[in-house]
């Protein structure tokens, strides 16, 4: 690379390669142990793809919620509307102590990078109507290896699509968290739990890691996809009703709140500022008797990890028993059955629940309860 150029302009047109992006990182972002930042440069797809990149800091992140239409309209900013602009990617740069650069994470972009880069390694195809590239390119219905087989000059050029992207150095966990909650997603409708996710701690790791990501999710939040990379494809869990949404970390607010009401009590209850103060107030190495900061555990309640997941194996007998009710497992009534179930455990003393008699006897009493209910709604009117 042109170092004289790149010094001059310090905003190089692409880069391509490992070697340019480092060289760049050492140009304008020197050794000094102080947070910056560098933003508005071009770097290649190719090596987004190849690059030791963590694409999704769980702290930082939005739960992956892009459909398919959703990433093939990416890719056709990519390749077909070229006079539009993907928006920057903000990328943190890590160093080991000699300054090295090591790796890098992306503290917000996550979706827009993963899209293009799921594209690139196969994971999808292009829709059947997708336009010409160029006006002669046909890559209708093709994945990205078919297309670079059938039109190989186009190889490159989407390699060599430049990303804008925004360089943070030095940036440690409290302020990357700060940047991405005020400053990054200000403006774009961050919701609650997208907020409580940027706040490092035991908890905001346990929830995520037990409500939606693969490798460690609990049975109880197992989901399904219909109608896979089709713009009909949806995505629903497995035993709450399909009128509990997700997507947004809907599945991590609801087991934060099994928590909270697990701790305090139901007849406590819970709000969106309760909840988020509960998050804050537990980020804490000292000074509180429910210090999360390392470990989910307190004075009160020292197995509480164990607590929980015991909690969510109950959740599942019970949503398993009721599996033709399924539609009543909403994200408020799913909370009541399974924090009533271990009430009744620990007042008679008992370490398993007949998860079939418990909720038929739970239904009927919910049945009840509506039928009176609509009885006190229906004479309110006659007497109107």
């Amino acid at each position: 690379m042109n170092s004289k150029k790149q010094t001059q302009t310090n905003k190089p047109v692409v880069l391509k390669t490992h070697d340019e992006v480092i060289e760049w990182i050492h140009n304008a972002l020197p050794l000094d142990l102080k947070a910056k930042y560098e933003d508005g440069i071009k770097v290649g797809v190719g090596f987004l793809n190849t690059a030791d990149i963590d694409l999704s800091p769980r702290e930082y992140q939005r739960e992956k919620v892009a459909d398919y239409c959703w990433k093939v309209d990416l890719v056709k900013t990519l390749l077909v509307n070229k006079h539009f602009k993907i928006p920057s990617i903000h990328m943190r740069i890590f160093r080991v102590k000699s300054g090295e650069v090591v790796s890098f994470e992306i503290p917000d972009g996550q979706q827009r990078l993963s899209a293009i880069l799921d594209f690139i390694n196969n994971d999808f195809s292009l829709t059947d109507d997708f336009p010409k590239v160029d006006g002669k390119y046909d890559v209708a219905g093709l994945t990205f290896r078919e297309i670079v087989q059938k039109y190989p000059v186009l190889r490159n050029e989407i390699l060599n699509y430049g990303v804008s992207v925004t360089f943070y150095d030095y940036y440690d966990d409290e302020m990357t968290s700060d940047l991405f909650v005020n400053i990054l997603n200000n403006t774009n409708n961050l919701n609650p739990q997208e907020v409580r996710n940027a706040i490092r701690s035991a908890l905001s790791s346990f929830v995520r890691n037990k409500s939606r990501l693969p490798e460690t999710v609990h049975e109880l939040f197992s989901r399904y996809v219909v109608n896979p990379n089709t713009i009909d494809e949806r995505t629903y869990w497995k035993y709450f009703s399909k009128k509990f949404s997700l997507g947004r970390m809907e599945g991590d607010e609801w087991l934060a709140e099994l928590i909270y009401l697990y701790m305090k009590g139901m007849s406590s209850g819970v709000t969106q500022k309760t909840l988020t103060s509960f998050y804050r107030q537990t980020a804490v190495s000292v000074g509180h008797k429910w210090n999360f900061k390392e470990k989910l555990s307190s004075t009160d309640f020292p197995k509480l990890e164990r607590d929980i997941v015991k909690l969510l194996d109950i959740g599942v007998k019970i949503m398993k028993a009721g599996e033709h009710n399924k539609e009543k497992f909403n994200r408020v009534f799913s909370l009541f059955a399974i924090l009533f179930a271990n009430e009744m455990m620990v007042k008679y003393n008992s370490t398993t629940i007949d998860a079939k008699k418990y909720v038929k006897q739970l239904f009927k009493v919910l049945n009840t309860c509506l039928w009176l209910m609509l009885n006190c709604f229906l004479k309110g009117r006659e007497h109107r």
